[in-house]
């Protein structure tokens, strides 16, 4: 067995050294991404764009969600597909008609445009809530959302 002052300087790195590599081993990696198709049915025409929004719990949904996507508007059905972590999310699209950017409303208060959210999701008086539309991906899913028009 060696002594001396280099076998007792190798020691003391060691012991210092091991907390900091201990440090990371309870760390898991992240969780690759799952895959996510929404299959958005019932869009009555080719007018306008449809503008989808995907929110993650904590955002303000549907208003601020930070994945925005928008696409030409086709009658019949359209495709969103997203990639991201596995977790809890909300999906809404709107059918904008007329270009300008935000769910037009009629006098009494319903949309003038098609609305849809995950799992059908309609409030009382507005919009769902986050909790209403919530949807979860451990691995890759497909959902489908019915546009609905109250013209």
């Amino acid at each position: 067995m060696r002594s001396g002052p280099d076998h007792a300087w190798a020691w003391r790195r060691a012991l210092w050294l091991a907390p900091l590599l201990l440090a990371g081993c309870g760390e898991s990696a992240p969780l690759p991404p799952v895959e996510l198709q929404v299959s958005v049915t019932g869009i009555r025409n080719d007018s306008g764009t449809l503008r989808a929004m995907l929110c993650e719990r904590g955002e303000a949904f549907p208003d601020h969600c930070r994945r925005f996507e928008w696409q030409p508007a086709r009658a019949g059905t359209a495709i969103f597909r997203y990639s991201m972590p596995p977790g809890d999310y909300a999906f809404a699209v709107f059918h904008d008609e007329d270009g300008d950017q935000r769910v037009s409303m009629r006098e009494d208060g319903l949309p003038a445009e098609g609305v849809a959210f995950s799992r059908d999701a309609m409030g009382a008086n507005g919009p769902p809530s986050f909790s209403e539309a919530r949807f979860s991906t451990a691995e890759s899913t497909r959902i489908r959302a019915l546009m609905r028009y109250w013209e």
